[in-house]
């Protein structure tokens, strides 16, 4: 069993700083899945650990979104004014505001892809630690991470009790 807990920056105007992103999917914006997949493949994280780290962050009471994510390999990408192609950027981020994705960062697309090849079970929560679609950009690394860690440590408890930690090789 792999849990991702990591940062990430906010898609969507109604998600704060410091809110945590339980990833259902990733889109597959990166080069490293494709090497073993084509992309039509889905990156999707596992129910089991999906509904673990659901039930951990509403036992402890932290605020959550549950949804898809974005997976990229460039770390500023979601900010289109820093590269030479700005207009292609700034259209490509639109599309995936609008398709409703919470939130980017740059590994759980690959992890969630491999883990499934590998029959595994993987999941990401992430701390909301900046906002790229907010008028002003803020980022305050400090804000829910000790959340995402207290999160993922519930969730693996959960999962051992429910001994849901193991995915049997097909």
């Amino acid at each position: 069993m792999l849990i991702r807990v990591g940062t990430s920056g906010g898609l969507q105007r109604w998600i704060e700083i410091g809110d945590l992103v339980i990833a259902t999917a990733a889109v597959r914006d990166e080069g490293t899945s494709k090497q073993y997949i084509p992309a039509e493949y889905p990156a999707v994280a596992d129910i089991d650990v999906v509904l673990a780290l659901k039930e951990a962050a509403e036992r402890l009471g932290y605020r959550y979104h549950l949804g898809i994510i974005h997976s990229k390999d460039a770390f500023y990408m979601e900010s289109p004014e820093l590269v030479p192609n700005y207009e292609e950027v700034k259209r490509k981020w639109s599309v995936w505001i609008r398709a409703g994705v919470l939130a980017t960062e740059m590994e759980s697309s690959t992890i969630f892809t491999l883990a499934a090849l590998r029959g595994l079970k993987a999941g990401t929560v992430l701390a909301v630690i900046g906002s790229t679609v907010k008028e002003e950009l803020v980022v305050d690394e400090r804000k829910g991470i000790k959340e995402a860690i207290k999160t993922a440590i519930e969730a693996a408890k959960i999962l051992g009790k429910r001994r849901k930690f193991v995915k049997p090789f097909k």
